[in-house]
Formats: structure tokens, sequence, C-alpha cells
């Protein structure tokens, strides 16, 4: 046997969506286990009613020369290293299991990941009905939510009282099962037919989910005691709240709005952040009852009870959370956050960290009220802070130095802006110098002092930050020109002057919509841009797919490209590319529209990611335990053996084809997560 693929139901009292698959896998139950040998027939076994995984198949899944296949492969993994630990006691633990007490995940191999490498559907249920719509043999059984509900939700149905339509149901279940192998299968072969997946990513895939195994300890007495004042707080202003505006809760937005009209005599059209914020500004003279009942909106939209109830609910028996970060997250690579969301964390600005921890585990919210006016802000700050290492260990934490802006420059060859992050890195103070035509030392001097200039530095800011993909005066304003008071026609000058300034990134933009529009035309087989160079890109049709192949060599995917007509909002027409994608906040399969600028931004962040997965790789070969990365920064777990000089050298050991980046990073040591 060189292949088995492998699909199992299973039910527990815990939900799996919200405590995650390494709590749920501690506490549950295999019910079916459905497999294939080599791609052949599809066989299941009954293990609730007494059917046992025969040794020739338990050896195979311990066997690290079959390659084990999966949809979301990390969930059968993981339950199947308990399952195997529990049921089968003639294996020794010690000797299959990793030193992570679960099994290797070098020869399991996850279909869902594949097909997030294609940019194809999330679920099997979208997958197969995108893939196979002329083959509902390989599709998968829709009749599966309900059974699911049935027999493996926290409210499950015993299968031994089962009244004669459930014993049906019970066997529609198992080939339900069955049906879920079949069609996992047929997309196995398929993606390997169209687009394998490169050995490269699979090894990434593999020290992700090492990450994964690992996880990171909470601090569960700080956890717990932080959950507590958010909840007597919330309490608290929930009251308070009550008497001033008589609204049960800030979520009853169509009342909300009214009350905020009627108290201010300013029509207030939504309570949305950005919006409220433009309320305030609307309103001559705020009634203090209205600017207290708008304080505590704010406060209590802090995510510190989430967050440090979440970690309660999901850490496991070892102290650790584990399983918050999935593979291929989004269209460019890059990882997605699960369960605690770490990207999506208040960055730290109260100090010192530690004494305010020490103040949280007193416990008392009349003692935190003393010490700020603000203790929902104070609680979210110190969420990364539960985050802490084991016994004898360390944090070491490093993140790349502006590396989107590095690369924009790299991949552009944008020569002064290379020469920047050569040198001192001060990419705001430079932009501010190219645009303005004052020395950059004006602005910063050498010493880290304010120039006389320095003013400027807050517009060079603000127009890398919000231009580097295409970016105008709408996207100016948002990242902050409006709150810094500038007006419409010194944000049009900046768009003008930056992009004036970076001709060579203005110019990449349009060379994408040009390969793209030649690709699709049938003008050009194979547009290259960079040829013949270490930042060459190549875009290319293969088969319904616009792809744009990368310095790395991997490829991005665009499904079903296509032009349309569309109408701008300065009201003219125009022709715009789009293509079918899985829609970031509805999660739908829905045609998205892109352009050369986009485009840019999706290979730059996706070169950054393979600069991250490089140094994760490095990190881990070397035998250090990384336990969380956000972004661009990684977290060491370390016994006092790692100097941030050492990590910061793993982190900048480049890839072949990037090792003329001028990319830094810095790091420093910590007992508890946190930014510096």
């Amino acid at each position: 046997m060189k292949d088995l693929s492998i699909d199992i139901e299973t039910r527990s009292r815990l939900d799996l969506t919200e405590v995650g698959v390494y709590k749920y896998a501690e506490d549950c139950e295999v019910l079916l286990f459905g497999y294939s040998e080599d791609f052949g027939d599809v066989k299941v076994l009954d293990l609730y009613h007494g059917d046992k995984i025969p040794a020739r198949i338990a050896d195979a899944i311990v066997d690290d020369k079959v390659r084990k296949h999966a949809y979301n492969a990390q969930f059968e993994r993981i339950v199947l290293s308990h399952y195997l630990k529990n049921h089968h006691c003639s294996y020794d633990a010690d000797v299959y299991l990793t030193e992570h007490k679960y099994l290797n995940p070098w020869d399991w191999y996850c279909t869902m990941v594949h097909s997030f490498y294609c940019s194809l559907p999330s679920t099997l249920d979208a997958l197969s009905r995108f893939m196979f719509p002329n083959n509902p043999e390989y599709v998968k059984d829709e009749r599966g939510k309900g059974l699911i509900r049935k027999f493996s939700s926290p409210k499950f149905i015993d299968p031994n009282l089962l009244d004669e339509d459930s014993r049906a149901d019970w066997q529609a279940y198992i080939e339900y099962n069955k049906q879920d192998v079949v069609a996992e299968m047929k997309i196995c072969q398929m993606l390997e037919k169209f687009a394998p997946l490169p050995d490269t990513e699979h090894e990434y895939y593999v020290y992700d989910q090492y990450i994964n195994d690992i996880g990171v300890r909470i601090d569960i007495p700080f956890a717990k005691n932080a959950k507590k004042l958010s909840e007597e707080i919330k309490y608290q202003r929930m009251h308070e709240w009550q008497d001033i505006t008589g609204l049960k809760t800030p979520q009853q937005y169509t009342a909300l709005r009214n009350w905020l009209t009627k108290r201010t005599g300013v029509i207030c059209e939504s309570v949305a952040k950005d919006k409220l914020d433009d309320f305030i500004q609307a309103v001559p003279v705020m009634p203090k009852d209205v600017s207290r009942a708008i304080e505590i909106k704010k406060e209590l939209a802090k995510a510190s009870i989430a967050k440090y109830a979440k970690a309660l609910a999901c850490v496991c028996e070892d102290g650790r959370c584990h399983g918050l970060f999935q593979f291929y997250g989004t269209r460019t690579g890059r990882f997605a956050g699960r369960l605690l969301q770490l990207q999506n964390i208040v960055r730290n600005s109260i100090e010192p960290l530690e004494e305010w921890r020490s103040d949280v585990m007193v416990g008392d919210l009349d003692y935190l009220q003393a010490l700020t006016n603000n203790v929902p802000d104070t609680l979210s700050q110190l969420i990364r802070t539960m985050l802490i290492p084991k016994d004898g260990c360390e944090f070491v934490i490093a993140d790349f130095h502006a590396i989107e802006a590095v690369l924009s420059a790299w991949l552009a060859d944008e020569q002064w802006r290379l020469e920047v992050f050569r040198g001192d890195g001060r990419i705001y103070e430079a932009s501010a110098s190219e645009m303005f035509g004052v020395p950059a030392s004006t602005i910063t001097k050498p010493d880290g002092s304010h120039g006389e200039n320095y003013a400027l530095r807050a517009k060079g800011k603000v127009a890398e930050l919000a231009l580097g993909y295409g970016g105008g005066v709408g996207a100016l304003a948002k990242m902050g020109g409006e709150r810094m008071g500038l007006t419409q026609q010194e944000m049009v000058d900046i768009v003008d002057l930056w992009r004036s300034r970076s001709p060579n990134i203005v110019a990449f933009w349009t060379k994408l919509d040009e390969a793209v529009l030649s690709v699709m035309d049938g003008t050009t087989k194979v547009y290259y841009i960079n040829r013949d160079t270490n930042r060459e890109i190549q875009v290319y049709r293969k088969g319904a797919f616009l792809v744009i192949k990368l310095p790395s060599g991997r490829e991005l995917f665009y499904c079903q490209p296509h032009y349309r007509e569309v109408t701008t909002s300065w009201g003219a027409t125009k022709q715009c590319l789009f293509f079918y994608g899985q829609e970031q906040t509805k999660r739908k399969w829905l045609p998205i529209a892109t352009r050369g600028a986009k485009l840019f931004e999706n290979i730059i962040q996706a070169i950054a990611r393979d600069i991250l997965c490089n140094a994760i790789r490095n990190i881990m070969m070397t035998g250090y335990d990384i336990v969380l990365h956000v972004h661009d920064e990684v977290c060491v777990e370390s016994r006092h053996l790692l100097e941030v000089d050492e990590l910061n050298a793993l982190m900048c050991n480049l890839p072949e084809w990037g090792k003329d980046i001028p990319l830094t990073s810095a790091g420093f040591t910590s007992k508890f997560y946190r930014k510096d």
C-alpha cells in the first residue's frame, strides 16, 4: 500500500467550532472510519457498533512510507493520534507519535490545503460541486449536515437508542461517510493532475502542523482573572448604558441611531466605528450623556472578554492552546488565524506590562479602576501577555522590518528606495524627502531627534501606508489623511508626488495590467516581467485559471478570469478584470474585481509569505520551537539557548532567489508575548 485515503465521523459533547480539534480530540469518540487503499474501493467501519480497524490499516496509519490523504487532514491526524493511543495498545506511542504526542505530519497530505493552493472553494461540499457539476457520484452527500447534527453534534442521539427511522438515518450516515471518501479521492487525483502541490509547500505545511502541535502555553490564572474582571466591568457598564440611553444593549443599532439623532439634533446615519467618528465631528456641542454613551459603546466593543474566554475554552490538558494557524489561509498563501485570532489583537502601549499583569492578578475591579479609567482597554492591551513560555524558558521574538515596502522596491527595482533599506531604513523620512524636496536629515536627525521639517514625516508615513498598491485620495483619507487635517487638494498633491517619485512601482502596476490582457486575449502565451532575473514574474493561462508565477516558483491561481464593463465612481465606464474566489467577509464564492495594482499587492504579500515560510524552516531545522507567528513576526520558546542575533540571522538567511533583498529583522526576549 502506498496511499491511504481516510475520512472519519466523530461525536463529542464539545463543540468543534468553539474549541478546535486539539481540545475536541481529547474528548471525542470515533463513530465511523471510511477508507480506501491506493484509491480503490471505499470501505466504512462502524466503530460505534463494534467494528475494529484492521491491523494492516492501523499499521499504515503509523507507517511513514504510506501517504495518508484526507480533507482537512489535521482533523483526522489529531483525532486518530488519540484513538490509536486509546484503542490500539499494542502500538508504542513513544515510537509512532512525535515528541508533541501526535502522529507525524510528514506523511499526511491535506486535500483541503491543495484546494487552497489552487484558490478553489474551501468546503468539501462547495469544492466537489464546483469541480464535478455533471458528475453527482463525486459530489458530497447533501444530507450530511442534518446527519451530523443528529449523530455528531454536542446534543447527539445515541445510536443504540434509535427508532426505525433513525436506524435508516444511521445507514445513511454510513453512506455519507463513504461518499466523502469518494469525493475526496477524486478531488485529490484531479488536483494532482492539474497542479501538483510543490514539495516545498508540503514541507512548509509540515512545519505549520508542528507549530500547531506544539501550541502555546496559556497563563490560566491570569486569563481567569482577566475574564472575571471583563465580565464585572461589562455588567457595570451595561447598567450605566441602560440608565443613560434607555436601551437594553448597544447592539440595538436602529434605536441607537434614533436616540443619538434626537439628543444631538444631528442625523446619525450609522453607528459603525468610522461613521460614528464622523458623527462625533459633526456635532457642534456634544451633550455629556451622549459623550458618555459613546465612550461606553467603544469600551464594550473591546475584544477582551471574548479572547480570554476563548483561550480558557480551547486550552488543552497540557495547559496549551493548539491549532491557532491555518496553512494557506488566504489566496496569496499567507496564514490565517484560528480560535484566538492572534492577527487581530490590539497593540499594547501601556507600560510596564509586568506591573499591569500583577494588577490584574489582584482580581479586584475597584482596585483596577483606581489605576485606569478604561478597564476594557487595559485588559485588551494585556491579551498578548496571557501567552507565556513553559517553565524554564523564555520567548525570543523577532519580526522583519517593513517587509512589504522592501519587497515592493526590490521587485520594481526602485533604486532610491533600495538604498534607503540598505542604509538606515527610515522610509517615511525618505519618502517625505523625495516628495517635498528637503533633506531627510532635516526631518529626523541621524541621532533620532526631530529636525525642523519633522512635521513632514507624518505625510510620508501616511503616503507609504496608503499608496503602495494603487491607492488614491480615498485610501489616503481612510489611512489618516483627513484626521491629519489634510485638505482634498493636499491629498491629491501627495498622491501625485508619491507616484512621480516611485515611477518603477507605478509602471509595474501597468505591466501587470498589460500582461493579463495580453495573456487573456491570446496575444502572448507567457508574459514575462523582469525576465531572466531572480525577480522574474510570469503570467500565463492554465486551463480555466490565470496564473502568476513568483520568483520562488510558486504559482498564484485566479479562477475563471474574465473582463466585464463596470461604471467607475466618477461615472465613466471601463473594462475590469474579474475572477471567481471566496470573498473574505461573506465567505461566498463570488466574482471579485482586480487590477494591476491589486495584483502587485497579491504578489508582494505572496513573496513576503514565502520569505516567512523560509524563515520558519530555518528556525525549526535548527532545532528551535516556534510557538506562534503573526504577520511577519515569529515567537520562539527557548530554554535560554537562542540569542536574538542568532534568531535575526536565521530570519534573514534568505532563499537563493532572494539573496539580494535588503531585508532586516529585529528582536527581543520576554517572559510573555508582547509587542516591543
